[in-house]
């Protein structure tokens, strides 16, 4: 289930792929997590967020302070998942060779509209459906056999070939 999640050119059986989902929504998570308070949304101190927070335990309404901090947490959010879901939805397109494919164009920007729109949860699931495409060296049709003339092949003295 999570086997070779980082190797964007396999195929992935459809277990894999929810293994691949789970895997990246944890991963988006953690960097949420771990950027959102450097980008320091809105203009609160520390101080003032935890006086608002307070404030919205007491009287069960949103300052409009506490608003436009939520707002601009919200879109910086969906900024980060976006640039994620974006770099490895082209990422494994890229890897398989059918990144020029109308269906993989699309499902691409299916995954950059839901990760805005909707978040991660339902924006990388184009996504993981992405890795259960085959490469497109895998879908080839079989090249016809060549014949190979070697040593073997020469024309002996009386004119013939052998074979």
């Amino acid at each position: 289930m999570f086997s070779n999640l980082f190797d964007f050119s396999a195929e992935r059986t459809g277990w894999q792929a929810f293994g691949f989902y789970c895997f990246y929504m944890f991963v988006i998570v953690v960097a949420v997590m771990l950027i959102g308070p450097l980008l320091d949304p809105g203009n609160l101190t520390d101080q003032e967020l935890a006086r608002e927070i307070e404030n919205f335990q007491k009287t069960q309404q949103i300052s409009d302070a506490l608003a436009a901090y939520m707002r601009d947490i919200s879109f910086f959010s969906s900024l980060i998942t976006l640039a994620f879901g974006a770099t490895v939805s082209v990422l494994i397109a890229m890897k398989k060779g059918i990144f020029r494919e109308v269906k993989t164009l699309l499902t691409i920007l299916a995954t950059i509209l839901l990760c805005y729109f909707l978040g991660p949860i339902i924006g990388f699931i184009p996504m993981a459906w992405l890795t259960t495409q085959p490469a497109a060296f895998d879908r080839d049709e079989e090249e016809p056999p060549v014949e190979h003339y070697g040593a073997d092949d020469q024309d002996d003295d009386d004119g013939d070939r052998d074979r």
